[in-house]
């Protein structure tokens, strides 16, 4: 009996693993990464996140094996908890792009499962929680970010926006600390990933609040004080990578991303029901796709026949498809901080979490044979995944190593798809002159945006005069970058050099000069500034010194979420055997 009641729990860990696997399998085998709108940006940070492991350390706040090597303080401002899983894959794996794709196989796999548990609590039947499970983490908007688009912080964040629904639900229910402890681990690791996903699930979550208030399904004496507990534990865990953002925003006035896209890169509602229609995954064209579009279109058809708590989940995928949408007026807005949302379609994978929800819903009351539905439904997922995929990868262009203009084209990879070959060659790390990373220029000191081209490009300042560097002559360290200076620049008895690097509190960086502790300044420009006597080539090293209160931090937070995960399995097994004692009675 042990042995089958074993084999049936792991029915759906295997389903779910298979799925995984299945999900990046056809690009895998391909051996190639399909071109995406941030995946510039994201291989960079990854190749920054490896480095630092392969060095001996956990996580760099400024960029030196990335981003053309200046310095960049990138995970500084924008949340790393993708980039610890990566990493590690990365070490264990070596090969990039096999790693690329165990990545997203791995983001799927915990998406899946995080979603079943949302899905397990809410309908307490395991068919009915795959069954949301697998159309909501196979939806387009899904496939469209982790293959088209590539922006791995929103992909990771959107992954633990279930956990953080599913404490909402658990606090509104009877299991009020267990609630408590998943809306504040899922609202963290949500934001370890992307800031505006958070912001985003703590207004969805206030939302389905006030309106469980002003239908009397809670009270605030009933409920009130586990948000304020979850609000504490959700700022302690996220001390690590909250307060440097806000120390950086205070000390430094740095470059934002642009918010000018935020008038001309929304979407229609004509478009958007063209492409779920269609199932498209390709460049700057979310979607819904027609599973959950054909909730949308068909859903009041069941609204009577559900609870009230699945037709608000119905009403909101209604609203959030409008909201993604120009139907609603958000050029109003573009002149106001609402503009730093970029695009009003990151809404979309709200509006689709809402849908699948429903759809599982009537799933739950209409389908007789469950198991079977829910394998005709995986198997159409799992088709119309390959195929949206398929088509957007046929429209790939690829970087062969005969062609001419390779040089050019890793330099400004964007467009192309990328082999192993190519991937390596492409990133800054292997670059004199990489183009590509002017794509990053967000987060610089915004007085160091004039110059940046000429940064980017290794031109160092020597006595006025401009120098460009070699790669030979600029060597990445963990937080730190050397500087070879050949004898022949330095003329002068006493040499002013201005280094291609950027500089934010000057407190925490230290120069040394061929070993020694040498004095600097910042140029107007943020770039450091050293006099250097003539002498034979100079090694010159600067380094950036990781706040001691930051470090601590990291110490605190992961403090808080150890106690939390610790708790779970201890708060779950004191109320079952509570449960156990009343049933005794």
């Amino acid at each position: 009996m042990k042995v089958k009641s074993y084999l049936k729990k792991s029915i759906i860990p295997i389903f779910f693993m298979l799925l995984s696997i299945v999900y990046v399998l056809l690009l895998w085998h391909k051996g190639i990464i399909l071109s995406g709108d941030d995946r510039i940006f994201h291989i960079e940070r990854f190749e920054e996140a490896y480095q630092t492991l392969k060095s001996g350390h956990f996580l760099s706040l400024i960029s030196t094996y990335s981003f053309s090597k200046v310095g960049q303080a990138i995970n500084t401002y924008y949340p790393w908890g993708n980039l610890i899983p990566y990493a590690i894959l990365r070490y264990l794996i070596k090969t990039p792009i096999y790693t690329y794709y165990s990545y997203i196989a791995l983001e799927q796999l915990i998406g899946l499962t995080l979603a079943y548990l949302l899905g397990k609590e809410l309908w307490s039947k395991r068919s009915t929680a795959a069954f949301f499970a697998v159309t909501f983490r196979f939806s387009t908007y899904v496939i469209f970010n982790d293959f088209a688009r590539a922006d791995f912080g929103e992909s990771w964040g959107l992954v633990f926006v279930p956990l953080t629904i599913l404490g909402l639900v658990k606090i509104l229910k009877t299991e009020k600390i267990l609630g408590t402890i998943f809306l504040a681990i899922g609202l963290s690791l949500t934001l370890y990933n992307h800031i505006l996903t958070t912001i985003f699930s703590i207004l969805v979550i206030a939302t389905i609040y006030i309106i469980a208030l002003i239908n009397k399904r809670t009270s605030i004496n009933e409920s009130l004080k586990y948000f304020i507990l979850s609000a504490i534990i959700f700022i302690g865990t996220t001390l690590a990578v909250t307060i440097p953002i806000l120390v950086g925003i205070l000390n430094t006035k740095i470059s934002k991303p642009a918010t000018d896209i935020f008038k001309t890169k929304q979407i229609s509602f004509t478009d958007l029901v063209v492409a779920s229609v269609n199932n498209t995954v390709e460049h700057g064209n979310p979607t819904i796709g027609i599973i959950l579009f054909s909730a949308f279109l068909f859903g009041f058809l069941a609204l009577k026949k559900v609870n009230r708590w699945e037709q608000g989940a119905y009403l909101l995928g209604l609203i959030f498809v409008v909201l993604s949408t120009t139907l609603f007026p958000w050029s109003l807005f573009a002149q106001t901080p609402v503009a730093n949302i970029q695009f009003a379609w990151r809404l979309v994978p709200f509006a689709s979490i809402f849908l699948a929800i429903y759809l599982a819903a009537i799933f739950n009351l209409k389908v007789k044979n469950k198991r079977i539905f829910l394998g005709i439904t995986t198997l159409i997922c799992v088709i119309f995944a390959y195929g949206g995929i398929q088509n957007y990868s046929l429209e790939q262009d690829g970087i062969s190593n005969s062609e001419q203009s390779l040089e050019k084209k890793l330099q400004n990879p964007y467009g192309y798809s990328l082999t192993k070959y190519s991937y390596e060659k492409s990133l800054s790390l292997n670059q004199t002159n990489a183009y590509n990373a002017r794509y990053g220029m967000d987060y610089l000191p915004q007085n160091a945006v004039g110059i940046s081209d000429k940064m980017y490009d290794h031109i160092i300042q020597v006595n006025g005069k401009e120098y460009t560097m070699n790669s030979a002559s600029i060597i990445p360290g963990y937080n730190s970058m050397k500087f070879v200076i050949p004898a022949k620049w330095l003329n002068e008895k006493e040499n002013t050099v201005i280094l291609p690097f950027v500089v934010y509190n000057k407190k925490n960086y230290i120069v040394y000069g061929n070993g020694k502790n040498m004095n600097f300044a910042v140029t107007k420009h943020s770039q450091p500034t050293i006099t250097i006597k003539r002498a034979n080539t100079v090694n010159i090293t600067i380094k950036y010194q990781t706040p001691k209160i930051f470090l601590i931090l990291r110490y605190v937070s992961l403090a808080f979420l150890l106690i939390s995960i610790i708790s779970i399995p201890i708060i779950y097994l004191k109320t079952k055997s509570v449960n156990l004692k009343d049933i005794a009675k």
